[in-house]
């Protein structure tokens, strides 16, 4: 889905990216792809692009309208069939590398300050490790498991943006030996990327 409303591209973007969102020619996948059933209800407007490595996004509000964001604990969510990733299986790991990870990409160059409490311009982030594409052992997927994200106005509670990054996890070796640290510092980095190439507003 092209928006209709869009700004200049950032001033460091790739001239590739460039040409793609002036064209409004961004590569898209199916949404139909996500498996149903996971930490997030509303998945249909993500799309998959190449411009975004495996991550499914959506940027619903103009991401520049805010300045500061609070993070959620995060959750993880496994059913009984699937057991953890290796990775994965100490909670207090897992919240402390997924915490630090996202708040300093967030915040490199002053983009994201953290806040404490909900306000204007503050985005309220919320996310949980799933199984989302691992749930048939005959197909499982990209990745051992699944990162799920979005971030909400702290006060109207409207999702500005959403992700799902199937492949968080994975590593170029071979799937779920990566550590919780690199997996959450490779997504954070993909996360702040993205959000630097959203050069356009919502549909209004």
């Amino acid at each position: 889905m092209v928006p209709r409303t869009m700004r200049l591209p950032h001033p460091h973007a790739p001239a590739a990216l460039v040409l793609l969102l002036l064209s409004g020619t961004i590569p898209t996948g199916c949404s139909s792809e996500i498996p149903t059933g996971g930490f997030l209800s509303e998945t249909s407007k993500l799309q998959k692009s190449d411009l975004t490595q495996e991550m499914y996004v959506h940027v619903d509000e103009a991401v520049t309208r805010y300045d500061r964001v609070t993070l959620e604990p995060l959750v993880v969510r496994f059913t009984p069939q699937k057991p953890l990733p290796v990775a994965l299986r100490d909670p207090g790991a897992n919240d402390a590398a997924y915490r630090g990870a996202v708040e300093d990409a967030l915040g490199q160059g002053g983009r994201f300050k953290p806040a404490n409490r909900a306000g204007r311009g503050v985005l309220t982030i919320r996310a949980a490790v799933t199984d989302r594409f691992q749930r048939d052992e005959k197909d499982p997927g990209p990745g051992p498991a699944t990162l799920e994200l979005e971030a909400v106005d702290s006060l109207s509670k409207k999702r500005v943006f959403a992700v799902l990054d199937p492949a968080f996890a994975k590593r170029d070796s071979g799937g779920e030996q990566t550590s919780a640290a690199d997996a959450f510092a490779r997504f954070a980095r993909r996360l702040r990327m993205r959000l630097d190439e959203a050069a356009f507003d919502a549909p209004k």
